[in-house]
C-alpha cells in the first residue's frame, strides 16, 4: 500500500508557480526613470518566473482609471511608481530600489492582483485598459481590443512553432530610457516582442530627442544673447543723445 502511494505522489503532475505582479508607472515620471530600467532589465533578468502586468499612465492616459481602482481595491496609495502584489504593495522610487527584491522572495509564487480578484498567472483570460504584459526578455504589448487567452504560452513557450505575422521590433520607451528587441509578431490585438537571452537592452532616451533638446537649448541662448545686444545698442545710442 505504501508503495503505491509512492508511486501515485509521482505521478502527481507539477504546478509551476508564477509570482505576479501589477506595476504602474508614467514614462516622463522622474522617481519612474530609476525603476524602470531596474525593473524591467535588473529584476525580470534576475528572477525568470516573474510577471510584471505594466500600467503606463502618461502616455497612455486611459489607464489613470485602474490606479485609482487600485487603490481602492488594494489599498495602495495614488502615486506613482508603484508596484502591487497579491498582498503587499510599495510606492515611490526608493522604497522600490530598497525593498523590491525582498518582497519578491516574500511573495514568490503569488497571483496576479487583478480588479476582481486574484488569479494565478496560468489563468489569466483578459485583462483591462492598454496593458504591457513583461516576462524574462519578452514583451507582449495591447494594440487592440480582443483578449488572447495565452498569455503564458507566448511569454514562457518555445517561439520556434509560432505561427503568426512578423514585423520590426519596435523600441518600447520606459521612463528615461528605451527596451530594445530582436524580433517581434503581429499578434490578434497585440505584439510580442522578445530578444536573445542575456543581451544588453536598456538604451538611453533617443540621440535625436537629446538633439531637439540641444538645439531648443541652443536657440534660448542665441535668443538672450540676441535681446542682450539690443538692449545694451539701445543703452550706448540712448547715452551718445544724451551727451549731444
Amino acid at each position: 500500500m505504501k508503495r503505491f502511494l509512492f508511486l501515485f505522489i509521482l505521478l502527481l503532475p507539477v504546478t509551476h508557480a508564477y509570482t505576479c505582479a501589477v506595476y504602474f508607472t508614467g514614462v516622463g515620471c522622474p522617481h519612474c526613470a530609476k525603476t524602470d530600467p531596474f525593473i524591467f532589465s535588473q529584476v525580470l533578468k534576475k528572477h525568470p518566473d516573474l510577471v510584471i502586468i505594466e500600467y503606463e499612465i502618461y502616455q497612455q492616459q486611459e489607464n489613470s482609471v485602474f490606479l485609482m481602482q487600485y487603490a481602492d481595491r488594494y489599498g495602495t496609495g495614488l502615486g506613482i511608481p508603484l508596484i502591487i502584489f497579491s498582498n503587499k504593495s510599495i510606492i515611490g522610487d526608493i522604497p522600490i530600489l530598497e525593498n523590491l527584491e525582498k518582497t519578491l522572495e516574500e511573495v514568490n509564487g503569488s497571483p496576479c492582483p487583478l480588479l476582481d480578484g486574484q488569479v494565478p498567472f496560468e489563468e489569466v483570460e483578459d485583462l483591462p485598459g492598454s496593458p504591457k504584459i513583461w516576462a524574462g526578455d519578452r514583451v507582449l504589448i495591447r494594440t487592440g481590443e480582443k483578449p488572447l487567452g495565452n498569455y503564458k504560452e507566448l511569454l514562457f513557450s518555445d517561439l520556434s512553432q509560432l505561427t503568426a505575422t512578423e514585423i520590426d521590433p519596435q523600441p518600447v520607451p520606459i521612463s528615461g530610457s528605451w527596451i530594445t528587441f530582436d524580433h517581434a509578431v503581429q499578434l490578434d490585438g497585440w505584439v510580442l516582442e522578445w530578444r536573445q537571452a542575456g543581451k544588453q537592452t536598456v538604451k538611453n532616451c533617443d540621440q535625436g530627442i537629446q538633439a531637439q533638446s540641444y538645439l531648443i537649448l541652443g536657440l534660448v541662448i542665441a535668443f538672450l544673447f540676441i535681446l542682450l545686444s539690443y538692449l545694451l545698442r539701445k543703452k550706448k545710442i540712448k547715452n551718445q543723445k544724451m551727451k549731444k
